[in-house]
């Protein structure tokens, strides 16, 4: 039926990883970096830039009590996509 649904209780691991995102953009909401009122166990989200093509990968992982997020160098397939679709930016808002 429209506007129904079941709800099932969060394992331990999402409820961690809902945690760490709700942390990340609610500090970036009140100061302007995610970083401020983060979890304080989850790894810090640099500032990106093509000299430290670095990413933070927040994912829940089964089993584990706790996030399962780290940072990792961006793969360079992702980079040049990356360029592809910025390089479109100024065309697709006109």
């Amino acid at each position: 039926m429209n506007g129904t649904t079941t709800f099932e209780p969060q394992s331990e691991p999402y409820r961690a990883f809902a945690a760490e995102l709700i942390a990340y953009w609610t500090s970036f909401a009140r100061s302007g970096s995610p970083n401020t009122f983060k979890v304080k166990s989850t790894p810090e989200w640099g500032n990106y830039s093509p000299s430290n093509p670095s990413r933070l990968v927040l994912q829940a992982v089964n089993g584990a009590t706790s996030q399962g997020s780290f940072v990792e160098k961006e793969a360079t397939e992702d980079t040049r996509r990356c360029r592809i679709m910025a390089g479109r930016v100024k065309t697709m808002q006109d």
